[in-house]
């Protein structure tokens, strides 16, 4: 399998991904009142443990090399791209709903494009502007079944949605020069941790969990 293919294949199921966690977390709010704060608290935490023990053991030995290297960029990676992508994507489903959440998020590769325009001076193809609005209208028809009055949109939600998806913007584009140096599972196993430790700081709310 070429590296082009495992790289589309890959997108596809990230996003299938992402957009399954909308839903488990509109559950977990509406349903089991789980906060946002919690959720993500857990969410970046654990994960971040997870990765670094399985970059130990499969990958890289030295996990804390990272840190003397690129550590700034490590922090800000998970303090603004991970941790404010997740949390304002989650802060958008609680004012709102997932699908609502989800299209907002996957303005993504617009503020993408608006990047390289303004940053790297290259205009998109006109390939590249089919392929976003497709993009765009698919996940809309999708997420909503056509049916737009499912679209719940306050200003929190609104303005969270966008928070999260300039994030993801950040995620996507600030780890390159790191990731050429170490394994993606180390990058961000410590990038998780870092945002999961500073909103700790924060959440000082107790969850209460109904089952327990």
């Amino acid at each position: 399998m070429s590296n082009h293919l495992k790289g589309i294949l890959m997108v596809l199921s990230s996003t299938a991904m992402w957009g399954l966690v909308g839903i488990l977390v509109q559950y977990l709010i509406s349903s089991e009142h789980f906060t946002p704060e919690w959720l993500v608290n857990t969410r970046l935490l654990a994960s971040g443990i997870i990765l670094l023990v399985i970059t130990y053991i499969f990958y890289e030995r030295n996990i804390f090399k990272v840190l003397k290297t690129d550590f700034i960029s490590l922090l800000l990676l998970g303090v603004i791209g991970l941790l404010g992508s997740q949390y304002g994507f989650y802060i958008c489903i609680n004012h709102s709903n997932a699908p609502t959440a989800t299209i907002l998020v996957f303005l993504l590769p617009v503020f993408i494009m608006l990047y390289t325009l303004l940053v790297k001076h290259k205009r998109p193809s006109g390939l590249e502007l089919i392929s976003i609005l497709f993009a765009i209208t698919g996940t809309s028809l999708i997420v909503t079944k056509g049916d737009f009055s499912s679209i719940i949109l306050s200003p929190i939600a609104l303005i969270a949605g966008i928070i999260s998806a300039l994030c993801c913007v950040v995620y996507t584009l600030q780890p390159r020069k790191v990731l050429s140096k170490y394994s993606a599972t180390n990058v961000m196993g410590w990038s998780m941790l870092f945002g999961g430790i500073f909103i700790s700081c924060f959440n000082h709310t107790e969850q209460e969990v109904s089952y327990l």
